[in-house]
């Protein structure tokens, strides 16, 4: 299996811990949030790979404090 984009990454953390009422676009616009909170909209499609895990950590706790 290959690796996910950075962007790719935010779109499956939001699918799986945003509300389901939330529509598409909403999600992506979460998304984009997250990448310019972080400032990380000059990676957003670079590859994320598994050594990162860290950052997937990073990420998904900042997905909790936002809810």
């Amino acid at each position: 299996m290959g690796t996910l984009t950075v962007r790719e990454n935010l779109h499956f953390s939001a699918a799986l811990r945003l509300p389901g009422k939330l529509s598409k676009h909403e999600r992506e616009e979460r998304v984009d949030a997250t990448l310019s909170d972080l400032g990380l909209f000059h990676v957003a499609e670079s590859k994320v790979s598994l050594a990162s895990s860290f950052a997937n950590k990073y990420v998904s706790f900042l997905w909790r404090i936002g809810e």
